[in-house]
């Protein structure tokens, strides 16, 4: 045997070259890590996408509470304010008076998929008062006024029996809001 073929057998176990051995060790390796990092890849993923989902959810519940219970609330407190103050002065008040003084009081409505959401949050019990006591609100104020007039915007003064209807009816609206915003005050403090 010369130096060639001794080199040659040396290389070789059991009939497989040394060095494809090592590529096929090295490649077995390469194949091992990347399933591992492929499984990483994939648990981070989900972990991300549902810390994503959380973050917006959260985002979206602050900006849309926050407009629902107090930035509306607000508005309708200060305009509720205003129609009171009409309400209780001494003048006669045309339909058309009331309707430009009491624009913005009435209690806006929440949409189901939005009620269904926020019943799930802490601010269920709020949600749940808010419903009440808008349909509670909205009965006071049909039964309070002829829709007609307010629609139309009439010049007739209003009765004073519709007057004290309408009073009762800003009354509850201003402990409402004033209640809302003491208690979505409270959660998000």
């Amino acid at each position: 045997m010369n130096q060639y073929e001794i080199q040659a057998v040396a290389l070789t176990v059991n009939g497989y070259k040394i060095e494809d051995i090592i590529l096929w060790t090295v490649g077995l390796f390469l194949s091992v890590i990347s399933i591992i990092f492929s499984v990483l890849s994939y648990h981070f993923s989900n972990k991300s996408a549902k810390l994503m989902t959380e973050l917006m959810e959260k985002t979206w519940v602050t900006s849309e509470t926050d407009k629902f219970f107090f930035v509306n609330m607000k508005t309708i407190k200060h305009q509720n304010n205003n129609a009171l103050i009409l309400l209780n002065s001494k003048n006669e008040i045309s339909y058309q008076d009331y309707v430009s003084h009491s624009l913005g009081t009435r209690i806006i409505h929440i949409n189901k998929e939005t009620i269904d959401f926020l019943l799930k949050t802490k601010y269920e019990e709020i949600i749940n008062t808010y419903i009440v006591e808008k349909q509670i609100c909205d009965d006071m104020f049909f039964e309070a006024v002829e829709l007609s007039k307010i629609t139309s915007a009439s010049k007739e003064i209003i009765p004073y029996i519709e007057r004290e209807k309408l009073k009762k009816y800003h009354n509850r609206i201003g402990k409402f809001v004033s209640h809302i915003l003491s208690e979505y005050t409270k959660l998000t403090i």
